[in-house]
């Protein structure tokens, strides 16, 4: 029986490594991955699931719940419900990282690994321009450039929203991970990820990390944090010109009347079902079908929160929002370096969330609730007795 255990959570534990390896290079590998794990750690686990903390998992299946709502009354039910299996699996999947027992660090490893094989395949696009178009329309798997540096993530949007995400915990492997070998492949990583973020052009992207850069240092030694501020102050006062240059180039009338337009749509959607929203995955429709005088229209709301509000309505928003507090709060009474890399990470996907929609792209979704369920294994594990 023990020796039967112990080959599920090998079978388990490689499914997630998996999982973690292939996310942003082969996403149906990555999903291969995780259901393999998720069908041998609950047939290991089917008589002792530990839910703690528990006030986390309840906000979690709150959030599950109203998403089901917003399904269940969604203006086009067929395709919300299509589009809810996705969030049972995001669940699972934080439930899988949190309970499953597997290293962390063998976790930071492979994500290590796979962002350096990304952020270098990013690189040699934007250098050669090499073009290679393969997509498939069930993970929206995308190999090609068009403009700039898109990697395998599909365009540089969705690329800068990944290395927000991934830097973080690349800052962490730096000082966990043990071995010259891996502090090097983690220094690696790191200067790369910057590297691409820049060659993305991604005003949100470098704008998030930029935020979590001095919310660290802050953190760290708020005196230094305070002549950080002054010093980028002094910076910008003269360089106006140079730095208005900048600004000017992401925030253009074009970009601006854009979000206004979507965000415009969306609000009326909430106006129209403030309760439960106008349901999963339907902002494209209600923007197709929008009848007013905005020329540009979009199939996203270029904001997580207002896409969150016009499709799972107040209830959903709220419970995302309660969710992802309680998580940080945890992390931060945790304090270890992971908890910490992980907090940052959540904390740049939301950044970068203002003007973005991370959670429709299924690999940044993926990778957003396997660093809330690491983040919770590290506090359940470490800290609670």
């Amino acid at each position: 029986m023990k020796v039967m255990s112990k080959g599920f959570d090998g079978i388990t534990e490689k499914g997630i490594l998996a999982f973690v390896f292939f996310l942003p290079i082969c996403p149906p590998l990555s999903v291969l991955g995780v259901l393999t794990a998720l069908v041998f750690f609950f047939i290991r686990h089917k008589d002792k699931l530990n839910f703690r903390p528990i006030l986390f998992w309840v906000s979690l299946l709150v959030l599950l719940f109203f998403t089901f709502l917003s399904a269940a009354f969604s203006v086009q039910r067929n395709l919300s419900f299509g589009r809810f299996p996705f969030y049972i699996l995001s669940f699972l999947l934080c439930l899988l990282i949190a309970r499953s027992g597997v290293n962390s660090e063998r976790i930071l490893k492979l994500l290590v690994i796979s962002g350096i094989i990304v952020t270098a395949f990013g690189i040699i696009q934007y250098l050669t321009d090499f073009n290679l178009a393969i997509r498939t329309h069930l993970f929206s798997i995308t190999f090609a450039t068009k403009k700039g540096i898109t990697s395998t993530l599909s365009n540089p949007n969705r690329f800068a929203q990944y290395l927000v995400l991934l830097l973080p915990l690349a800052a962490v492997s730096l000082y966990v991970l043990r071995g010259f070998k891996w502090k090097m492949c983690a220094f690696c990583l790191i200067l790369l990820s910057f590297v691409c973020l820049f060659l993305t052009k991604s005003f949100a992207g470098i704008c998030a990390v930029s935020v979590l850069i001095l919310f660290a240092v802050f953190i760290k030694n708020w005196k230094l944090g305070i002549v950080l501020v002054l010093l980028l102050s002094l910076i910008y006062v003269t360089n106006q010109r140079k730095m208005g240059d900048f600004t000017r180039r992401f925030t253009s009338s074009r970009s601006i009347e854009t979000r206004f337009s979507t965000w415009k749509v969306a609000i009326s959607a909430v106006r129209k079902h403030p309760l439960t929203g106008c349901g999963l995955s339907t902002f494209h429709k209600i923007a197709t079908e929008y009848k007013g005088d905005e020329k540009i229209m979009h199939g996203h709301a270029h904001s997580m929160y207002v896409q969150l509000l016009c499709e799972t309505g107040m209830a959903g928003f709220f419970a995302f929002i309660f969710t992802v507090v309680l998580f940080l709060l945890y992390c931060f009474q945790r304090g270890s370096p992971i908890s910490y890399g992980c907090a940052f990470s959540i904390i740049g996907a939301l950044l970068a969330g203002l003007t973005g929609t991370i959670l429709e792209f299924l690999p940044l979704a993926m990778l957003f609730w396997a660093i809330m369920g690491l983040g919770i294994g590290e506090y359940n594990e470490n800290f609670v007795s």
